[in-house]
């Protein structure tokens, strides 16, 4: 017998580069960071990896996200503008930590649960993994997405798991400490998904 517990659906990534795919997208927004736009192409890939019914389930799919940088250039193009003497009040909204998640919904068109851990991906994946088992085991959401955003040498690196409540087998033990492993790991040392 086996205990059910919170278990992969699917897993994507996706660098800085990713605006260059998905600019083009009718929710595109004007002032959006390469950071939220790794974020939102890596959630979309990890959908597209699952077989689960996404359109009838937009109101129960949550989605947490963790980075320790945020929209980092936004931000700093924000900051660098206060101190010539002029802010754009268009840039605050895409400046603001929670836009990885918030722009992901959006372009997903996923209306469940979001948070965002401003937390370095190593100490925010075991706390947002735990979170999204609550939810999953509490009947809040169907299926949860736990992305990471870090900084490498390269930009930007987003990495996604799809997460769902199932049958905790020993693979899928291995899948899931693989996983944490892969989603908390720096862009410049870690491993790519199988």
């Amino acid at each position: 017998m086996t205990d059910a517990g919170t278990v992969i659906l699917g897993r994507a990534d996706a660098d800085g580069t990713a605006h260059q795919k998905l600019q083009r997208h009718p929710g595109a927004v004007r002032f959006a960071d390469p950071a939220v736009w790794a974020t939102a192409l890596a959630t979309l890939r990890a959908l597209r990896e699952t077989d689960l019914p996404w359109d009838g389930w937009s109101d129960e799919i949550g989605m947490i996200t963790v980075s320790a940088d945020g929209p980092r250039q936004v931000i700093l193009q924000v900051a660098e503008g206060a101190l010539a003497g002029f802010m754009s009040a268009l840039r605050f909204p895409a400046a603001s930590p929670g836009t990885l998640a918030g722009f992901a919904c959006i372009l997903g068109r996923l209306r469940g649960p979001t948070l965002n851990l401003t937390l370095p991906p190593v100490q925010g994946v075991p706390v947002g993994w735990a979170q999204m088992g609550r939810w999953l085991e509490e009947g809040v959401i169907h299926a949860g997405i736990l992305a990471t955003c870090a900084y490498g040498m390269e930009g930007p690196v987003a990495r996604c798991a799809v997460l769902a409540r199932g049958p905790m087998t020993p693979e899928q033990g291995e899948a899931r400490a693989e996983a944490m492993r892969w989603l908390a790991a720096t862009p410049d040392v870690g491993s790519p998904p199988p």
